[in-house]
């Protein structure tokens, strides 16, 4: 376990070279959430991605970790685009934004992969009929 927070603190201590710690927030031992927005503009044209493919060659030269990369308009949208696209890429990163919702998140296979969904919360929704992220998204909400 040393080893794993040892190899999470050279990962953060990369990624504050290129932006403040405002503009970090660790989620996990192992997730971590970049906002890039407030320092794009330090980096001239680099989009978000070329920005991510930076930080993944600088953190897989200095520790030999792989990692993998959801971008969204928000931390939701990273995570839903880090756990059901970004592994799955041959880049190991997936850029998920609000006019894609209904094409990627809306097509999220299970209730249980997104985000915050559990077994228990998708048994309950699958009783109401509820049974894709799609009919869930369009159900009104009751009165």
């Amino acid at each position: 376990m040393n080893l794993y927070i040892e190899t999470n603190l050279k990962i953060v201590n990369i990624i504050r070279r290129y932006v403040s710690d405002d503009d970090i927030h660790v989620y996990s031992i192992d997730e971590l959430f970049v906002r890039f927005d407030k320092v794009k503009h330090l980096y001239g044209d680099c989009s978000a991605k070329q920005f991510a493919n930076i930080l993944m060659q600088r953190i897989l030269e200095e520790t030999g970790i792989y990692t993998t990369v959801g971008i969204g308009d928000n931390m939701l949208l990273s995570k839903l685009a880090l756990d059901n696209a970004a592994k799955k890429n041959p880049d190991m990163i997936a850029e998920w934004r609000y006019e894609d919702v209904p094409s990627t998140v809306w097509k999220i296979k299970s209730l249980t992969d997104f985000w915050g969904i559990g077994h228990r919360t998708a048994k309950n929704l699958w009783k109401r009929g509820i049974t894709t992220v799609e009919e869930l998204a369009n159900t009104p909400l009751p009165d």
